[in-house]
């Protein structure tokens, strides 16, 4: 279990809303389609101290009701992980450091990037390619921002770009289709941004309309969807061309569209503030999601809770 400083603490808002997008996806998945995925979850959960913060990692092998603590070793403050399957992990700290596992958890290997940024996003396409966001607020207020690339599963990270975080250079959210072309969120004007370099340089796709996009998602190098306090929108050509599935209007009634995910053309959810939304129909249609799913937590009665940041995987 890691204990760290309140001052590090993520937003309580922040934390609730991953953990919502985390374990709805992976829950509703399995639930979908018979699969066996791997859940990944930032859950807030009360400490024992009121005056410090917990993060651990916790399996459930068995489906059932019994969990396993999994501490990764230093005790770091953990920021953001990502799993590629099973048994590869990575998992982002605070002060630029990544630790990746190949034994489901088991054991851990630390690597340093080089920044002492926060890594607050890590996406592999496989086991040796992949990319992180790290974040840094300097005393004097000035934001950066970095997109850092590894090619070797981790051993090593360059620094593809390290800019203002405000800039129109800069890119949070992302994925990848491949090694080369991926799609993002820009920092600037919170437009869908798109690469074909591996992250080298972006070039703006689909500008915000009024409030901007806050999560891109694409199953291949053709379809994807955006979403946002600007709605949810679709392509089929790559970005080309967006068509609208919900508007501005429709998206701020239900709550800031903070995430989106897709598991084929068909089944997607998102999630917003209040709550999460679920499609069956490519996202033609979305429907609000009951929370009865969140029985399914641990401590999810805790959600709401704002001392500290608990972060699981599971595999049922």
């Amino acid at each position: 279990m890691f204990l760290t400083s309140s001052k590090t603490a993520m937003p309580t808002r922040a934390v609730l809303i991953i953990a919502l997008f985390f374990v709805l996806i992976a829950c509703c998945v399995s639930y979908s389609t018979g699969a066996h995925p791997l859940i990944l979850t930032v859950v807030p959960v009360q400490a024992q101290d009121d005056q410090k913060y917990s993060s651990r990692f916790s399996s459930k092998p068995d489906g059932g009701g019994s969990w396993s603590k999994i501490d990764v070793p230093g005790n770091p403050a953990v920021r953001s992980l990502y799993f590629s399957d099973v048994s590869t992990g990575w998992v982002g700290g605070w002060h630029g450091e990544i630790y990746r596992t190949r034994d489901a958890g088991q054991t851990w290997q630390k690597r340093d990037t080089g920044l002492d940024y926060e890594i607050q996003k890590l996406f592999f396409i496989d086991d040796l390619h992949g990319w992180a966001n790290a974040f840094i607020c300097h005393p004097n207020l000035t934001r950066m921002t970095a997109l850092l690339e590894t090619t070797d599963g981790g051993e090593t990270w360059k620094t593809l770009s390290n800019v203002d975080a405000d800039s129109p250079q800069s890119v949070n959210r992302f994925v990848f289709v491949n090694w080369e072309e991926g799609w993002g969120i820009d920092g600037w004007q919170n437009n869908v941004v798109h690469t074909l370099d591996g992250g080298k340089t972006w070039t703006i796709q689909q500008r915000r309309e009024e409030h901007g996009w806050n999560s891109v998602f694409f199953i291949n190098k053709q379809e994807g969807w955006a979403s946002g306090q600007d709605g949810i929108i679709h392509t089929v050509d790559g970005g080309k061309t967006w068509e609208s599935q919900m508007d501005g209007a429709a998206s701020l009634a239900v709550g800031c569209l903070d995430q989106i995910a897709f598991t084929d053309r068909k089944n997607g959810w998102v999630v917003c503030r209040d709550g999460a939304l679920r499609t069956t129909d490519g996202g033609a249609n979305w429907k609000p999601i009951s929370n009865d799913w969140k029985l399914m937590l641990p401590t999810v009665e805790m959600l709401l809770q704002e001392s500290s940041a608990k972060v699981t995987y599971k595999k049922s």
